[in-house]
């Protein structure tokens, strides 16, 4: 019984080491599904900016901003990816102080070099650079000590433009850095619409889903 015990655990324990990718097996198998028609990327970015233009600067101040950006998107085809952006900020510019909601498409493009084969894998640590485009619809809402029981209320949309790179972590993971540039509108019923703009730099995590 105790010899049959341990033929069991031997037998086990063999299974188990024969199932451990080796290192070199695992490197060759690695990244080849993201970026791959059908997979998803997920992405969290935090960003801070200083704005322009007549929409932002009020006597002299700029407007500053600091924004968490999730969005999630789907490849299309391989390196495109199409989904949706969303954006919650906080905003001062003096003593005034807003909030703002965002969402909207968004497009990427991945620039992953073309191999021979174009399902070759990409090893760890590797860039990824890409580009994006998007459009997002905005609603803001502001208030400031000198406005008394007045609240700014306003919407409007933004059209980005950007480049940035991942660098992949893993097989599930990688870390980016993005600069972009915004052009901002915004309406309101006490005032004609006005426009900005800015550049932002910003810094996040993706995430693959394959």
């Amino acid at each position: 019984m105790k010899q049959h015990s341990l033929s069991v655990l031997f037998l086990l324990l063999v299974i188990t080491i024969v199932s451990i990718p080796h290192p070199a097996s695992a490197q060759r198998m690695f990244l080849r599904r993201p970026f791959e028609k059908g997979s998803l990327i997920g992405s969290g970015g935090f960003s801070f900016s200083s704005s322009g233009g007549s929409l932002y600067v009020e006597d002299g101040k700029r407007q500053t901003q600091l924004s968490l950006n999730p969005s999630l998107a789907y490849f299309v085809t391989r390196g495109l990816a199409v989904g949706i952006q969303t954006s919650i900020s906080y905003v001062s510019r003096g003593d005034q102080s807003f909030t703002s909601l965002g969402a909207g498409p968004e497009v990427s493009l991945y620039l992953r070099k073309r191999e021979s084969n174009p399902k070759a894998p990409i090893a760890k640590g590797s860039l990824v650079p890409y580009i994006s485009a998007g459009l997002a619809f905005i609603s803001s809402n502001g208030s400031s000590p000198t406005w008394g029981e007045y609240k700014y209320k306003s919407t409007g949309t933004n059209l980005s433009l950007g480049a940035g790179c991942l660098y992949m972590m893993s097989l599930h993971y990688a870390v980016f850095l993005r600069a972009s540039y915004e052009f901002h509108r915004r309406s309101n019923a006490n005032a004609d619409a006005q426009t900005g703009n800015r550049i932002i730099l910003s810094a996040g995590l993706s995430l693959f889903a394959l």
